[in-house]
């Protein structure tokens, strides 16, 4: 029998009104689907519906232990990954190519999306995902001062992502919650400098080349080998690098919890446009006064 196989998408953000509403009709949905044999779910796994949806499927795995949650990510979050890879997810082989080249991946929601990096990438500095990983952030103060401060002006929901190998043409792994203010505060503790990148190109060609180099030739390899396939950045010491990630999982493998998916609920205030087209709506459907005439023969209001 053909595997039957149940998605979810909807809202990043669910007005707090609106909230237990969404709840019960998830629920009866999902109810449904397990009558009609369906163990296998997809979501987006971003705040809103995909997080709460995540949450009531979890909820269930003690009556139904076969159940199957799945996270799927768009390949354009996922810059270290190309397109035709992607497209070849569905065959084994290329599932374990991923699980070989990508062990551990950070992976960031927030309200206008999501970005997954190899981990390995964020504790290089400028690099792209060193960059975004940090984009959300400003430290204030000596980094290296544990005075320092970081503060945040998005809502960011931060994972590490471990993947242990693949089951029935799948990958599986661990997922653990990470602060996000003092993760930031590691990476740039941590982080060691770009040395050089190996690039790969459409028509096969790869070089290595230090990264400030690539820089200024990218677009001539581009005109000359087509685009650009893969951009793997390296350090100058591989194996410091190796030491941080090491360390950087055995911290979290110590500090590991069960999980515990957090929802999240709009509560933001109206748009000014929307204010103003309140505000109107409040002027035009006011009682006017009526118009008067005075001694004087003037017309007043």
């Amino acid at each position: 029998m053909q595997e039957k196989i149940c998605c979810v998408a909807g809202y990043q953000e669910i007005p707090a009104d609106k909230l237990d509403c969404v709840r019960r009709e998830l629920e009866r949905e999902l109810g449904a689907a397990l009558e009609d044999g369906y163990r296998s779910f997809i979501t987006g796994f971003v705040e809103g519906v995909g997080m709460l949806f995540a949450r009531l499927v979890n909820d269930q795995r003690e009556k139904h232990p076969d159940i199957f949650l799945e996270a799927v990510l768009h390949p354009k979050d996922c810059e270290w990954f190309s397109r035709a890879q992607w497209e070849l997810l569905s065959k084994s082989e290329s599932i374990k190519v991923l699980c070989e080249e990508c062990q551990q991946d950070l992976w960031m929601s927030r309200q206008s999306g999501t970005w997954c990096y190899p981990e390995r990438d964020v504790y290089l500095k400028d690099t792209s995902a060193f960059n975004t990983w940090n984009g959300y952030a400003t430290i204030l103060g000596d980094i290296n001062s544990y005075m320092s401060t970081v503060v945040v002006q998005d809502r960011i929901l931060a994972f590490a992502v471990d993947i242990k190998g693949v089951e029935n043409g799948r990958v599986k792994g661990d997922i653990y919650e990470l602060d996000y203010r003092n993760h930031v505060r590691e990476v740039n503790r941590a982080a060691l400098p770009l040395h050089t990148v190996t690039a790969t190109y459409k028509d096969g060609a790869t070089f290595t080349l230090p990264h400030k180099e690539h820089d200024v030739k990218h677009m001539g390899l581009y005109h000359q080998h087509g685009q650009l396939q893969t951009l793997i950045p390296h350090p100058e010491d591989a194996g410091a690098l190796s030491d941080i990630l090491k360390q950087a999982r055995d911290k979290r493998e110590k500090d590991a919890r069960p999980a515990v998916f957090k929802l999240r609920t709009s509560n933001q205030k109206p748009s000014i446009r929307k204010q103003l087209a309140a505000d109107m709506a409040a002027i035009a459907a006011a009682p006017k006064k009526a118009t008067v005439k005075s001694k004087s023969n003037v017309m007043e209001v």
